[in-house]
């Protein structure tokens, strides 16, 4: 069995954990299928067989930042790989860009959900350059959230992150959810077969979703540039996995969806 890397997993202190479960079944009433916590995580990739999970968690606002960054790079370890995450109107930014970067953080994480801006907003494009100038890349949230509301915007919709290709050309992202959480139409028009990296998270989880509809993504998008990654605690790591490996696809596509695209982005050894 090939090497397993889950690009798309949250984790949060234990208080706040168990704050973000009960928001969402009492708002929604979903129950999360992991508990949010580290301990919890490790539980996971020992069930499904997963290698290594990249870590994300979000500066919902300028003031969280350092705290942000400086606890969930705290917790990298051999099987954990952190992304930092910047609110775009954090003023600070070409410090902390450089401080994470100096720490070994690839990757900056951004959530319009929660940071309350538009990710073509022009506000964010110094901190877009500096990052870029650092050799890092991007993940964006991209479509509603699980909680949204009837009529409620999407701050983050395929478009608007598609803007960003032809504004900074040198820009590496990866978005989450196939390009677009419930956007199906406008991902497909506007992101994939485009150089970005697109990951499969899908909550409450992958393996609800077609096989039809799943491969119809995949084959529209580069096979250099599809990320397996689940959402987890809001998704089911082993079902997905699982489902993955069961999908009527080259043994040489799972690997490259499940290690190895993953592998190279984050500069990790082959073994």
């Amino acid at each position: 069995m090939t090497h397993v890397l889950d690009f798309h997993n949250h984790i949060f202190p234990e208080k706040v954990a168990d704050q973000v479960i009960s928001s969402l079944q009492k708002e929604i009433g979903f129950t999360p299928y992991g508990t949010g916590t580290i301990s919890g995580l490790r539980e996971e990739m020992r069930a499904s067989g997963v290698k290594a999970c990249v870590t994300l968690a979000v500066a919902v606002s300028p003031r969280l930042v350092e705290s942000t960054n400086t606890w969930i790079f705290s917790r990298k370890e051999d099987s954990f790989i952190p992304i930092g995450s910047i609110h775009p109107l954090f003023e600070e930014y070409k410090s902390e860009v450089k401080r994470l970067k100096e720490a070994g953080i690839k990757g900056i994480k951004f959530n319009s959900l929660f940071q309350k801006i538009h990710p073509d907003d022009p506000r964010a494009f110094p901190l877009y350059e500096e990052i870029i100038n650092h050799g890092m890349f991007f993940i964006f949230h991209s479509g509603p959230g699980l909680m949204a509301k009837p009529g409620e915007e999407v701050m983050a919709t395929p478009e608007r992150i598609a803007r960003l290709l032809h504004i900074f050309p040198k820009i590496s992202m990866v978005v989450a959810h196939f390009g677009g959480f419930h956007m199906t139409d406008e991902a497909r028009k506007h992101l994939l077969g485009k150089e970005v990296y697109i990951d499969t998270s899908y909550p409450p989880g992958l393996c609800l979703q077609s096989q039809d509809w799943v491969i119809d993504r995949i084959q529209r998008h580069d096979s250099d540039r599809i990320l397996f990654g689940t959402d987890t605690p809001f998704a089911r790591q082993k079902e997905d996995v699982q489902y993955l490996l069961n999908l009527p696809i080259s043994m040489d596509l799972k690997e490259k969806i499940l290690w190895k695209n993953g592998r190279k982005l984050l500069g990790l050894p082959e073994d």
